[in-house]
């Protein structure tokens, strides 16, 4: 949908390539997408899903078809589009800011778009999705397209996983996994064939609920991400978010986070760890990481804490 040329005050930096690719009909060619600039990218972190900031003057797009379901969201710009989907017809819409046009995977389409875009594009993997689609009940294989569709529940959540991004993803890749399970499963109630509100998934024993506390704390030196707790529990992302705050009262990332913080006290009051160890062996990827997090929860830094405990009997 955008021209290849690159924006002319950035000819001069080193340019940020898409690794959102399509699949040209006519050529029966794998090629990525030319945008002028890619101005944030995520790192990789979240199982099947990333995302990107694009920006450019739009134009032309011949038949392509996606290999990943594509939602692009509007940051700030208006543009006027049409879009032609194989056997669904043509749609014409002015695209506006926080609307955003579902671009479902393997089916064809192309489009003719003008005026400057300025965008974030989210590529969901099919069996991702179609995985989430069958732990929580619904009979969803695709979805269906849309242009300049509005719903503030995928707008806020994909304003949230760029702010993540932008931060470092300071609460860790379970923070952005939570997110893309919401926003997956929205796509799933609303947008998908024959998709239908997911089953609450029951809650697990205490046992059950005793051991992913006793996991979690034996690993916050580490990253823990949400697949890896959903692959121990057999479940999904999605059900297993909405089984830990039922069963511990916080999200995943809040619980990770309180966990570190509390140990992090815990060895701030003896006086022979210094405080670069602290941060690593708590989890956290630096110690101004640490600090930012320390004084943030607990109210003063984690220097004035220790301080506060030398010379206590």
């Amino acid at each position: 949908m955008l021209r290849c040329q690159r924006l002319d005050m950035a000819c001069s930096e080193p340019r940020v390539k898409t690794f959102a690719e399509r699949i040209d009909t006519a050529s029966r060619s794998r090629v990525r997408f030319t945008p002028q600039a890619v101005t944030l990218q995520d790192a990789g972190l979240w199982a099947g899903v990333r995302i990107e900031r694009w920006e450019g003057e739009s134009e032309a797009l011949p038949e392509t078809i996606l290999p990943y379901h594509g939602l692009a969201i509007s940051v700030d710009s208006f543009t006027e589009t049409e879009v032609r989907w194989s056997g669904h017809g043509r749609q014409k819409a002015t695209i506006r800011p926080g609307s955003f046009t579902v671009l479902p995977a393997a089916l064809p389409y192309r489009s003719v778009s003008s005026g400057f875009w300025r965008g974030h594009m989210v590529s969901v993997m099919p069996e991702y999705l179609e995985g989430l689609a069958d732990s929580a009940g619904a009979s969803a294989r695709e979805l269906v397209p849309r242009v300049a569709h509005q719903d503030p529940l995928i707008s806020e959540t994909v304003k949230a996983l760029v702010v993540d991004v932008e931060s470092g993803y300071f609460f860790g890749p379970t923070y952005g996994e939570a997110l893309c399970a919401a926003l997956l499963a929205q796509l799933i109630r609303y947008y998908s064939v024959n998709g239908r509100t997911p089953r609450t998934s029951e809650a697990a024993h205490d046992a059950q609920r005793e051991w992913v506390r006793s996991y979690v704390l034996d690993q916050l030196d580490k990253h823990v991400t949400l697949a890896e707790l959903a692959r121990l529990l057999q479940m999904d992302v999605f059900s297993l978010t909405r089984w830990f705050k039922k069963a511990f009262g916080v999200p995943p990332h809040k619980f990770i986070m309180r966990a570190r913080i509390g140990r992090a006290q815990e060895m701030l009051k003896r006086n022979d760890v210094p405080l670069v160890d602290v941060a690593l062996r708590c989890g956290f990827c630096s110690q101004s990481h640490f600090a930012t997090a320390f004084r943030r929860d607990v109210g003063v830094s984690p220097s004035a804490f220790r301080a506060s405990f030398v010379g206590r009997d």
